[in-house]
C-alpha cells in the first residue's frame, strides 16, 4: 500500500483487554471456586473436577470437564500448549529464547511429557472424552454454544461465534476467559505486546494480485483509499449518532442498535462493514492525532459499555477491569516473530521436516491423551521419542535460526 510505503504510522496501540490464546474455563467455574485464578495445569483441573462433580448437568445437557478441538488445521490445541507453559506464546512449531535467540523443540521436553500425561489422567477419569479428538469444528463450536463445555484450549478468534451465540441467549455465565496456566513458577506470555512506537496496517490475512490483473496500480490505489482515516471510521464505525455515540472519556461505543448487530455473527457479516476491514490491510489501535479507536475492539468506551450485568459483576469479583488484568504485562515480541509465518521453500529439508513434526506429533500425542494405563502411556512416549528424531529437525531449526538473523538484523 502507499501508505505502507510513505512510511506512515498512525497509530499508536490500544488497551489489551482479553487474552486471545490458552487456556479456557468457563466463567461459572471461576465464581463458584471464589473467584481464584488457575496458574498451574494442576490448579486448573482441580477446580473444572470439582464443578463437574458438583453440576453433572448443565441445563439438561452432560457437562464436559475439557475438549480438544484437532480437526484438520485446527489442531493446535493437541499440539501447540506446551510452549505456552514454559511461558512463550504462539510461535509455532519451536521454542525461542528471547535472550539468545536460539531456536529449539518443545515437543519432546519434559513439560510435553508432563502435559500429555496430565491430559491422559483426566481421560481416564472422565473429564475428557475419547470423542473430543475426532469431532469436526461444527461439533466443537455446538458443544461450545450448549453452555455445557467448562474448558479447552483455544485461541479466541476460533470460537468467536460460539460466545455471540451464548450471549445472545443470555447465558454470560456460561462463555469463557482465559487463565495464566504455566508451569509452576514460569511467567505467563499469553499475550503479545503492541509495539509502543505504533504500528503498520496488519498483514496476516493479505492479499494477492493475479498475473492477469490489467491494472495491477489501480487496485493498490483502492487498497490505499481504505487506509484513509474517514473510510476506516465509516467501515468500523458507520455513522455517528446513528451507529456510535462519544463516551465521556473521548473514547466512541456503539449504539444498542448497532451492537446488537455487531454481536450476530450473520448481521455483522452481511450488514457491516467487517468483511471488508478484515479481509483488507487496515489500521489497528488508537489514532495518534485525537487518541480515537480504530474499531470497536479498540475502544475501552466500547468494552465497557458492552459488558453483561454479570460480566461486571464477574471482573468486580477479581477486582479488575479487564479479563486480561488476571495476566502478567504483555510481551512485545522480537521484529522475527512467529516462526509459524515464517514461509518455507517447498520441497525443501526445513518444509519437509516442519510436515513430518506435524503428523508424528498429531499421531502420537492423541495416543499419549488415550493411553490405557501409565505403562502404556510410557510406551507410547518412548515410540514417540523414537519416531520424532527420525525426522531432520536439525534442517528446520537451521533454516529458523537463519530467517531469525536475518529479521533480527544479526
Amino acid at each position: 500500500m502507499y501508505s505502507v510505503f510513505r512510511g506512515n504510522t498512525v497509530v499508536d496501540p490500544s488497551p489489551i483487554f482479553e487474552c486471545g490464546l490458552g487456556f479456557y474455563i468457563q466463567k461459572a467455574v471461576l465464581e463458584e471456586a471464589g473467584y481464584v485464578i488457575p496458574r498451574t495445569l494442576d490448579e486448573y483441573f482441580d477446580i473444572i473436577e470439582a464443578y463437574l462433580e458438583k453440576y453433572p448437568e448443565i441445563d439438561g445437557v452432560k457437562t464436559s470437564g475439557f475438549e480438544i478441538l484437532c480437526d484438520g488445521w485446527r489442531n493446535w490445541a493437541l499440539l501447540n500448549p506446551a510452549q505456552n507453559l514454559m511461558g512463550d506464546a504462539n510461535d509455532g512449531a519451536m521454542f525461542v529464547d528471547y535472550q539468545t535467540f536460539e531456536p529449539a523443540f518443545y515437543q519432546d521436553t519434559e513439560t510435553a511429557y508432563n502435559l500429555y500425561k496430565k491430559l491422559n489422567e483426566e481421560y481416564r477419569k472422565g473429564v475428557i472424552s475419547a470423542e473430543t479428538l475426532t469431532m469436526s469444528y461444527d461439533q466443537y463450536i455446538s458443544k461450545l454454544t450448549s453452555g455445557a463445555v467448562l474448558g479447552f484450549y483455544d485461541q479466541g478468534w476460533n470460537f468467536g461465534q460460539a460466545v455471540d451465540l451464548l450471549k445472545a441467549d443470555g447465558k454470560f455465565n456460561r462463555t469463557f476467559v482465559a487463565v495464566p496456566v504455566t508451569n509452576e513458577g514460569v511467567r505467563d506470555g499469553y499475550i503479545e505486546g503492541k509495539n509502543p512506537d505504533g504500528a503498520l496496517p496488519t498483514g496476516l490475512n493479505g492479499i494477492g494480485i493475479t498475473t492477469k490483473c490489467k491494472n495491477p496500480e489501480r487496485l493498490l490505489k483502492f487498497y490505499d483509499w481504505l487506509l484513509q482515516r474517514d473510510v476506516q471510521d465509516y467501515i468500523c464505525w458507520g455513522v455517528e449518532g446513528e451507529d456510535w455515540v462519544a463516551t465521556d472519556t473521548g473514547s466512541k461505543a456503539f449504539t444498542p442498535e448497532r451492537r446488537a448487530q455487531w454481536l450476530d455473527s450473520a448481521r455483522r457479516r452481511d450488514e457491516t462493514g467487517f468483511t471488508v476491514w478484515n479481509y483488507s490491510p487496515a489500521w489497528q489501535g488508537l489514532y495518534k492525532f485525537d487518541g480515537a479507536p480504530v474499531r470497536s475492539n479498540d475502544s475501552a468506551g466500547e468494552y465497557l459499555a458492552s459488558q453483561s450485568e454479570y460480566d461486571q459483576s464477574f471482573l468486580k469479583g477479581y477486582g479488575i477491569e479487564y479479563p486480561a488484568e488476571m495476566h502478567s504485562e504483555p510481551i512485545v515480541r522480537p521484529d522475527y516473530f512467529p516462526v509459524w509465518a515464517m514461509a518455507l521453500e517447498d520441497g525443501s529439508a526445513a518444509a519437509i521436516a516442519n510436515t513430518k513434526i506435524t503428523d508424528v506429533t498429531t499421531k502420537y500425542d492423541s495416543r499419549l491423551v488415550l493411553a490405557e494405563d501409565d505403562a502404556a502411556f510410557d510406551q507410547i512416549w518412548e515410540e514417540f521419542l523414537t519416531e520424532f528424531h527420525k525426522i531432520d529437525l536439525d534442517a528446520l531449526k537451521d533454516e529458523v535460526s537463519r530467517q531469525i538473523a536475518v529479521k533480527m538484523g544479526f
